[in-house]
């Protein structure tokens, strides 16, 4: 399969916005080339490797770029237009030009080809003390103590490195005990399922609208050794879904999230918690309502940059 790769131009400070809307449009997984980040990145995870190729830090001190990949199909090129579009739609707010040029450029790069260039920017995660992401292909001893989560993301999802995933994260670490039934809505990788079952979860639960990704969160089980205790349903938001959970956990966007909130009391348990991630900041309060409007209460939030994550309970 070919794909479509996306290369966005913006600053520093537009990658907020433009990863946002980029999610905005279904695409979970991103590749980010910014000196800042890289640099706050390396500086925060040292101790995973022995030293960074000086290649891949030239790369990052030029122009920051996003880039995202779509199938080279019909489906594809309507994406493709639609971040066009919001991309124009994004230059007319910045009066100020604090997000660059925001142009769009476009190449075709095969499945291969698209594999051997992120890798290279994908390196072990570490979300707390006890708790580390590791990429399939990265050979990594884990310390004592310490939990890593082996994840291929394949070529449609996300690597779990995003802030939003991240700050989900942190909530499926805390909140997971030996009791907890699981339903993630979106699974996309199934990397916050899987999570919560390598933390000791009971049993787990995917769903997503997209076939590759109940297939990629199977993978991503089996490679881990919980295939036993979860299972991946096709499905939109809570559909398909029957019986309830200790935790739900939704990773998507603020507006998905509000069209799910209806549908969670009834699959909460008693003293059930719900996670809504995925949240742009400037959407916090709209998203609140909504879970208010739906006898849901927030006792507990998390923020990193522009992204929200809230723990709700039922009233």
């Amino acid at each position: 399969m070919n794909f479509k790769a996306i290369t966005i131009y913006t600053t520093h400070e537009g990658i907020d916005p433009v990863t946002g809307r980029l999610y905005t449009l279904g695409i979970n997984g991103v590749e980010i080339e910014d000196k800042q980040d890289f640099e706050e990145f390396v500086a925060e995870n040292t101790p995973n490797w022995d030293y960074i190729d000086e290649s891949v830090s030239e790369k990052m001190s030029g122009e920051t770029k996003v880039k995202a990949y779509v199938a080279d199909n019909a489906s594809g090129m309507e994406t493709i237009r639609l971040i066009k579009e919001s991309m124009q739609e994004l230059k007319k707010f910045d009066t100020e030009g604090k997000f660059g040029r925001l142009d769009v450029e476009l190449s075709t790069t095969s499945e291969e080809e698209w594999a051997d260039n992120w890798k290279q920017y994908y390196k072990p995660t570490k979300i707390s003390r006890q708790l580390v992401i590791v990429p399939e292909w990265e050979q990594y001893e884990a310390p004592s103590g310490v939990t890593a989560v082996k994840i291929n993301p394949g070529a449609a999802f996300g690597t779990g490195t995003h802030e939003s995933t991240r700050l989900c994260l942190e909530f499926v670490e805390e909140f997971t005990t030996p009791k907890t039934r699981m339903l993630d809505i979106g699974t996309g990788s199934g990397i916050l399922a899987v999570t919560a079952l390598k933390l000791g979860a009971k049993s787990a639960c995917g769903i997503d609208i997209d076939e590759l990704a109940v297939k990629a969160s199977m993978e991503n089980a089996a490679l881990n050794g919980v295939e036993d205790r979860f299972i991946s349903r096709l499905g939109n938001l809570a559909d398909n879904v029957d019986g309830t959970f200790n935790l739900i956990t939704a990773n998507i966007v603020a507006d998905v999230i509000i069209q799910l909130i209806p549908d969670i009391p009834q699959h909460l348990a008693l003293g059930g918690i719900f996670v809504a991630s995925g949240i742009i900041d400037s959407r916090e309060e709209e998203v609140r309502k909504a879970l208010a409007d739906n006898g849901l209460y927030v006792f507990d939030s998390k923020n990193q940059k522009s992204w929200v994550a809230l723990a709700c309970k039922k009233k």
